[in-house]
């Protein structure tokens, strides 16, 4: 327990020294968060030396593969594929080679009446340590490049895996099968969503972006891009608060004034039901307020410090970091403020693909 105690105590220092190099905000526009949380981060880059030093239940490795060097992606086709939950039904379908998705309207009602909040745990995951934001980090999983074998170093507990599952949270997706999921956060616009793009167009690969009320406001081409060529708009808020000391009304608020402004500025009318937690501020608290909204809170299970704008990592080192870190299931957390993943994202796709893997829409 000491060392764990250690290990989160490092996590909490690291996280307050990267709180200014957020990617999501430019500091000098970005109005104080008012819960007064300490920003994102990606500790899972700085995990304990033993999978023992955590008091958490490790996920049994899946099968491993061997590479699969020359596996060549089948085509797109025309087949639908669904996924449903409690709260909404979301389904895509690929016409004349690009994404086409039906999203059914969130039902809202249970925000109109937020008493019930009152009784939903407004404590950290049970293996959060002492962060007291509440910001989320994602196991360690390392993968041999030589032979494909994956191990889970340690992960995150049992009992906080299935709470987000519970409330139509996503960690990771899909994990029985080889397939992984391309997420971008985009705080402002730095020149690179262009080149993203390009490369997402090129190889018919879905993305998922979440956006702030900021970047909407900013970004008018990139946001129209991304619409055309058949990704997903996520919410990533308004202000970029940590959600974990919002009150739902703020919280209700910082969600729908996105959705207004993607619809006055761009016409889209489509629900956005994926949304990321800014600072990755996460806890049941959050959980229910996203799940009454109608919305999937999507997490990750890799990151790395792609977000410093000044100090970026050099191509190598990132394209082996994220080709270590695949695994089934694996949501990949990039921003799109970064030089390097614009860099490296035509390559990794390939390698991607050349172990046999599938890139899906977030839905799929």
């Amino acid at each position: 327990m000491a060392d764990f105690r250690k290990f989160t105590a490092h996590i909490l220092l690291t996280a307050f020294l990267a709180a200014s190099l957020s990617g999501c905000l430019r500091s000098e526009v970005a109005e104080p968060a008012e819960t007064g949380g300490i920003g994102r981060y990606a500790p899972g880059e700085r995990p304990p030396e033993t999978a023992a030093d955590v008091e958490s239940e490790t996920a049994e490795a899946p099968e491993t593969d061997s590479g699969n060097v020359g596996y060549t992606p089948p085509p797109l086709d025309n087949k639908p594929n669904t996924q449903t939950s409690e709260t909404t039904e979301i389904s895509y379908k690929i016409e004349d080679g690009k994404y086409v998705y039906t999203f059914s309207e969130p039902d809202r009602s249970r925000m109109n009446d937020t008493s019930w909040l009152s009784s939903v745990s407004k404590a950290l995951f049970s293996d959060q340590g002492e962060d007291a934001s509440g910001s989320w980090y994602f196991g360690k999983v390392k993968r041999d490049l030589t032979t494909g074998e994956i191990s889970y170093v340690w992960d995150r507990s049992a009992d906080t895996v299935e709470l987000i599952k519970q409330y139509g949270g996503i960690y990771r997706q899909n994990e029985e099968e080889k397939v992984c999921y391309l997420t971008f956060d985009c705080g402002y616009e730095n020149g690179y969503t262009d080149p993203v793009l390009d490369v997402l167009k090129e190889k018919n690969v879905p993305g998922i972006f979440f956006v702030t009320g900021q970047y909407v406001d900013t970004a008018g081409d990139q946001i129209r891009r991304m619409i055309d060529e058949g990704h997903i708009i996520g919410n990533h808020t308004e202000h970029h608060y940590n959600a974990t000391g919002l009150s739902p009304e703020t919280f209700r608020e910082e969600i729908e004034s996105v959705e207004r402004k993607m619809e006055s500025l761009y016409g889209y009318t489509e629900p956005m039901l994926y949304w990321r937690p800014p600072q990755g501020g996460c806890n049941e608290y959050v959980l229910a307020m996203s799940e009454a909204m109608g919305l999937h809170t999507v997490l990750w299970s890799f990151a790395h410090y792609d977000y410093d704008t000044e100090n970026q990592p050099d191509y190598a080192t990132a394209l082996q970091k994220a080709k270590e870190g695949l695994h089934p299931g694996c949501v990949y957390l990039f921003h799109t403020v970064s030089k390097t993943n614009a860099e490296i994202l035509s390559e990794f796709i390939d390698w991607v693909r050349a172990q046999g893997y599938e890139i899906r829409p977030i839905c799929g």
